[in-house]
């Protein structure tokens, strides 16, 4: 794979990661709003998750940036 291709893979991942953290922090803004805690722990640790995820991405794409 050329590297303008491993640049638009990492990229679409990046994208996919937002688009799941948009919507787990919608999830768990509704779950504040209707004072579900189980609920808004998943959502929150999902995030989480996702959130070192998305930083792993970020560390090789730097790294095959340079």
């Amino acid at each position: 794979m050329n590297r303008g291709n491993e640049m638009v893979k990492l990229v679409g991942e990046i994208r996919s990661i937002v688009t799941m953290l948009d919507v787990a922090t919608d999830a768990a803004a509704q779950a504040i709003l209707e004072g579900d805690q189980e609920t808004l722990l998943k959502n929150l640790e999902f995030i989480h998750r996702q959130f070192l995820l998305g930083s792993g991405v970020s560390s090789i794409a730097k790294k095959k940036i340079k």
